[in-house]
């Protein structure tokens, strides 16, 4: 489901990217992403910045690649794959 609203998110604020900031996007993800997964208070403030943080470049690095498809394709897909790498490389 998170995976789902990241990539949700990621779409409109792509076809919202004249009227609003990216970092406006992240803070929404985040906020909703970590009201999501509450477990008290020292958890949620670490993963709103996290996610915050990861948001807002993954969006601005969407918004440089609009005009080629095939690479912004690359970034739309990557950005949620990577974490998810990510995470299971550390978790081994």
């Amino acid at each position: 489901m998170g995976i789902f609203i990241y990539l949700l998110i990621a779409k409109l604020q792509d076809a919202y990217a004249d009227r609003s900031s990216a970092w406006q996007w992240a803070v929404a993800y985040a906020l909703l992403s970590s009201l999501l997964s509450w477990q008290g208070i020292l958890p949620f403030v670490m993963n709103f910045v996290i996610l915050a943080l990861y948001s807002w470049g993954y969006f601005n690095l969407l918004r440089k690649f609009t005009d080629n498809l095939l690479l912004w394709i690359l970034i739309y897909v990557g950005g949620v794959v990577f974490p998810i790498t990510l995470s299971l490389l550390l978790i081994k």
